[in-house]
């Protein structure tokens, strides 16, 4: 698949309706999300593999992760709404996607990781008890 394809796909992901600044809530638009998941996917970190999406808000990455062949995907958030937005999203692709979405908190020991290497990632891609760090967000 095309990067521009898959932005296509992306671009009626509808983002959260009323953001928790409180929550640091911010979409992920489609060019970014394309972009993140194009070049995962073609170092062979998405296609047969296992996507975890950390706050996964609108489900945007998740469903690129689907899209792109990922064997699961789990998107976790905190907020009910967020994790109903992106049910509602992946219901609207014909097939619908089944991703699987967690209710839940990540504690910062395991946003630390082991030595330090991981920082509030937005995706990670997990293989075989590997994780491979996709991205960090400063602060």
């Amino acid at each position: 698949m095309k990067l521009k394809h898959l932005e296509s796909m992306l671009e009626d992901v509808e983002p959260f309706r009323e953001p928790d600044v409180m929550l640091e809530q911010y979409p992920t638009g489609a060019h970014l999300a394309a972009c993140v998941i194009f070049t995962a996917h073609a170092r062979g970190d998405i296609e047969d593999c296992t996507v975890v999406d950390l706050g996964v808000g609108g489900g945007v990455l998740t469903i690129a992760s689907l899209i792109m062949g990922a064997e699961r995907v789990i998107g976790v958030d905190v907020d009910p709404k967020a994790l109903e937005l992106a049910r509602e999203n992946c219901e609207s692709f014909d097939p619908p996607l089944e991703p699987e979405l967690i209710l839940a908190s990540i504690p910062k020991d395991i946003l630390r990781g082991a030595g330090g290497e991981l920082t509030a990632a937005t995706v990670e891609v997990v293989e075989e008890k590997e994780v491979k760090k996709e991205g960090e967000r400063e602060g």
